[in-house]
């Protein structure tokens, strides 16, 4: 919060300004069924990339989890730098270590050829990863 994690995010989409205590509140009532990542900045002491993954227990294919990938957004001063790329590792990883079979988001302008680029299928706006093959 104190690492201008929500002006980070304001890079990406509309952020409002929210006081600690709601900030917290967010955080615990998603802390359950999410991994939230922040990249740290020791230098500037800020937040310079975030990103989070939700997770989804599926009636269909024997209940596995589902994968939800959102607010993916690297700082515009650290673009460029493949710091996105190893965040879409990470984001993979922590997908494959919850078992889940597939990991999906959605995007907007331009960014859909960066998950093209990561191992993502798009179809629209939308993008998916299958990480298991099911029979």
């Amino acid at each position: 919060y104190n690492r201008e994690f929500l002006l980070l995010l304001g890079q990406l989409t509309e952020t409002p300004t929210l006081t600690f205590e709601h900030f917290k509140a967010i955080l615990a009532e998603t802390a359950p069924n999410s991994v939230i990542v922040v990249v740290h900045h020791l230098t500037s002491d800020k937040i310079i990339g975030t990103f989070k993954v939700l997770f989804e227990r599926k009636f269909t294919r024997g209940g596995v989890l589902k994968a939800h990938l959102e607010d993916v957004v690297v700082h515009e001063s650290f673009r460029g730098m493949k710091l996105g790329s190893k965040l879409m590792d990470i984001a993979g990883r922590i997908a494959s270590e919850h078992n889940c079979y597939k990991l999906i988001g959605a995007s907007h302008g331009d960014s859909i050829d960066f998950y093209i680029k990561h191992g993502f299928d798009a179809s629209g706006k939308s993008f998916y990863k299958l990480l298991k093959q099911f029979e």
